[in-house]
């Protein structure tokens, strides 16, 4: 009886025309988010960025100990992540570009990112020679090149893996922003200690610049002097991202697939059953 009833009430009782012949085809709405809702994110992301790499920089450069920053840093890294993720690290952004697979729509956002992270940077140093005696932060003049790389490689390649794994959907041990934050500067303080003790320890090529344009600014020769060592750690601190992104894709790919495969088979065995 419904089902007669509703196919009744689709004709008018007037006319005897059909209802649904005779209504206008309703518009269409676009999916997914407008083109300026889409620039607003893209800008207040810049935004938080920006604010949260100078945040971090200035803490670094003015903070009193290792522990006040990495303090700053949790702290920083859980206001700013809801907004532009809180990378504060061109390295953590080009994992997540490689990590991402969006090998050309995602170029904007690294270079969105890494002029923010360097605009930040900027705006720290400013603030801090304005506030601190003009001396020189004792980082540089390692002896052992192949130490040093290797030392900044493995600390940097850690640092990136638990980022990823903090923040990645299949592996992350909670969605709370404190906790994944926490974790993340937790395995910091850890990672720049060590490193530190064979390398400048900077795990982040926005600090080794940070670092030189302030020393530079205080000491003429300071980017003479320790260029190749410089170079050296930027370039195992770039290279640790991209490896470590590109098996951290791999390897979460190859487990998604496997937990797929488990998943089929147990609803195949639950169907038999029945």
């Amino acid at each position: 009886m419904t089902s007669i009833e509703e196919g009744t009430n689709l004709i008018d009782k007037e006319t005897g025309e059909n209802k649904v012949e005779n209504k206008e085809p309703e518009e269409t709405k676009p999916s997914g988010p407008s083109l300026m809702v889409e620039f607003g994110r893209f800008i207040l992301a810049f935004i938080f960025e920006c604010l949260g790499s100078f945040l971090f920089f200035s803490a670094i450069l003015l903070g009193s100990n290792v522990e006040a920053t990495v303090i700053a840093f949790w702290i920083v890294l859980t206001i700013v992540s809801p907004f532009s993720g809180g990378h504060l690290n061109p390295a953590v952004t080009l994992a997540y570009y490689i990590y991402d697979m969006k090998l050309l729509s995602g170029i904007p956002k690294v270079v969105m990112y890494t002029l923010a992270q360097l605009g930040g940077g900027a705006l720290a140093i400013l603030l801090s020679e304005s506030m601190r005696e003009p001396t020189e932060l004792k980082v540089a003049g390692h002896n052992n090149d192949s130490k040093e790389f290797i030392s900044e490689f493995f600390f940097t390649a850690t640092f990136i893996f638990i980022y990823l794994f903090s923040t990645s959907k299949v592996t992350r041990v909670s969605s709370n922003k404190l906790v994944s934050s926490g974790m993340i500067a937790a395995w910091l303080y850890f990672a720049a200690t060590s490193a530190s003790k064979e390398s400048i320890g900077a795990l982040n090529p926005a600090v080794l610049i940070v670092f030189t344009v302030y020393n530079n600014n205080n000491r003429r020769n300071y980017y003479q002097k320790y260029k190749d060592e410089i170079w050296n750690v930027g370039i195992a601190e770039f290279s640790a991202a991209a490896a470590i992104a590109i098996l951290f894709f791999l390897v979460e790919n190859h487990s998604l697939r496997i937990l797929k495969k488990k998943k089929k088979k147990s609803n195949l065995k639950k169907k038999v059953i029945k």
